[in-house]
C-alpha cells in the first residue's frame, strides 16, 4: 500500500519468478490498481508470472471488486475464496467458477474453500483437492504461499496444491484443532 508511482523496479520485477498482487489493494485504490497494472505488464515484458490473490472481505466485493477483476486478464495464476467468487462471477458451482476465472485469462486457478478442499484448474483440466486434515482448512495465505512455491519450482500442479493443503492445515490455530 505505500508503493507510488515511479517506485517499481524493472530489475526486481525481472529478477523474480513471479509477481504476487493483492486484489484487495486493488478493490481500496484506484491508485494501486494503476501502479498494479504497470508492474504486471512489466512483469509480462520481463517473463515474470503474475498471481492474483481475489480473496475480498464481504464488504470488498461490492462495484470496487471489478477493479481486481481486471487484472484477471493480466495474470497468469489467480487465487480466491469460495463466497468472493461467487459474489464476484454470479455463479454457486465450484467447478463452474473456476472455469469462469480461467476464461478470464488465468493458465491456473485456485479456489479455496478452507475446510471443505480446494479446486484447482489450469492446462490440465480441473481436480478437487481434498482438505488434508478433514474439518481443518487452516490458513489460506499459508496454502497460496506453498502452492505459489511450488509451482515457481516447476512442481506438479496437483502435487503443489496437495502439499499446500497439508502445509495450510498444519498452521491452523490451535483453537480450529478443538473445534473440529
Amino acid at each position: 500500500a505505500l508503493i507510488r508511482p515511479g517506485d517499481l523496479a524493472p530489475g526486481l520485477i525481472g529478477a523474480a519468478r513471479i509477481l504476487h498482487v493483492s486484489g484487495l489493494g486493488c478493490v481500496i485504490s484506484v491508485g494501486l490498481l494503476a501502479i498494479a497494472c504497470d508492474a504486471a505488464q512489466e512483469a509480462a515484458r520481463l517473463g515474470t508470472r503474475v498471481s492474483l490473490d481475489l480473496r475480498l472481505p464481504e464488504v470488498a466485493r461490492g462495484a470496487g471488486a471489478g477493479r481486481a477483476v481486471s487484472l484477471l486478464a493480466q495474470s497468469d495464476v489467480v487465487t480466491t475464496d469460495l463466497p468472493t467468487a461467487r459474489a464476484v462471477l454470479g455463479e454457486e458451482s465450484p467447478e463452474r467458477l473456476t472455469d469462469l476465472l480461467l476464461s478470464c485469462g488465468p493458465r491456473v486457478a485456485i479456489l479455496w474453500m478452507g475446510a471443505e478442499g480446494a479446486w484447482l484448474a489450469g492446462p490440465d483440466g480441473r481436480k478437487f483437492i481434498a482438505s488434508f486434515r478433514p474439518g481443518i482448512g487452516g490458513d489460506a495465505d499459508v496454502f497460496i504461499g506453498y502452492f505459489l512455491s511450488g509451482m515457481t519450482a516447476g512442481d506438479d500442479l496437483v502435487e503443489a496444491a496437495i502439499r499446500a493443503g497439508a502445509a495450510a492445515a498444519h498452521a491452523a490455530p490451535p483453537e480450529a484443532e478443538r473445534s473440529a
